[in-house]
Order: structure tokens, then sequence, then C-alpha cells
């Protein structure tokens, strides 16, 4: 501005769009969302030099950052849990697909995975087996969600700051600084 006062200014802007986030895995494209992030970023500093031991600064900021987060789908999520995900107890079955029974007359359970599940839930459809059915000899999904709404998320949040300061040098070597926010 002048031999005596000096202006510094800066502002930053940063900009993030990430389509399709959250897809992957066992995510389908509806259960993507999309990510908008902006930030933005301001900053003023006045120095002056007063005389030769004492000089005055004063400093501004402002901060904005704003994030959304929109989904693919508005429509209800579906999510059907032992089909892929995890497995569970089950009643060993034979060829037949009958169960194996111990020596109580009770069936014998083992661990399968989500796949045999997914595996033993298509085979006795094909046999024409009802639900209550498959599920009586391991099959079917183990659990149903239905969740439905508009999930849009959206946050902002702005940041001002003032600073003041004074320096005052004492010596050619030794410089005292007093500042305020």
């Amino acid at each position: 501005m002048n031999p005596k006062n000096t202006l510094t200014v800066r502002y930053w802007f940063t900009h993030a769009d990430i389509a399709d986030a959250g897809i992957g895995s066992f995510n389908l494209v509806s259960q993507g969302y999309d990510s908008l992030s902006k930030s933005q970023t301001l900053q003023a500093t006045e120095t002056a030099v007063i005389n030769d031991r004492t000089i005055s600064e004063t400093a501004f900021q402002y901060n904005r950052t704003v994030g959304t987060t929109t989904p693919n789908t508005l429509g209800p999520a579906l999510q059907v849990l032992g089909s892929f995900i995890g497995g569970g107890l089950a009643p060993e079955v034979d060829g037949n697909c009958q169960p194996v029974l111990d020596a109580n007359g009770n069936p014998v359970l083992s661990n399968i995975s989500s796949i045999e599940r997914y595996q033993r839930t298509l085979l006795l459809q094909n046999m024409g087996l009802s639900p209550g059915q498959i599920r009586a000899l391991g099959g079917g999904a183990s659990q149903f969600t239905l969740s439905a709404g508009s999930p849009t998320i959206f946050a902002g949040q702005f940041d001002l700051g003032v600073f003041v300061g004074d320096d005052w040098r004492v010596r050619p070597n030794l410089t005292l600084s007093l500042g305020a926010l």
C-alpha cells in the first residue's frame, strides 16, 4: 500500500466431487451416493511499520465449508443378510435333501457358509418346497431389512477470526510481540 504498510490477501477454493461412492463388495450401484464438498478460505493481513521499534499487524480470516451427500436412488433399500454376507448353523442334509438325524432323532447341525446357504436355497426352490420348508432345511434368508426415506445429508460450517498484534524491537536481537484475538 505504501513503504510503511503492507497488505497480503490469500484466497483458497477447494472443490471435491465424488460420484458413485460406496459401491463395491456387495453394495450395488443403487447403494452408491455422490459426495460433494466445497471449501473457501480468505485471509487478509495488514502490517504497519509505526517506527524503528514498533510493528503493528492485523489479520482477518474467513473460512466456509459445505458438504452434501446425495444417494443414487431415493427408493427403499433392500438388504437380505445370510444370502451373501454371513453363514450360520443349518441341519446337515443327505443326497435327497433330507435332514441327517443323530441317535436321538434330532437334526445334526453344522456351520454352512453364506454361499452354501444360497445354493441350498436355489436347490430347494427348484424342488418346489415352501419358504418355511426351505428355512427349516437351512436355506432362505436369515434376516430381511427394508429402509426408506430421503438419506440426503447436508452440512455447512463457517469460521470468522480477527487477530491484532504488535511487535516491538527492544534490541537488534530481541523482539517483543503482543497479540489478541
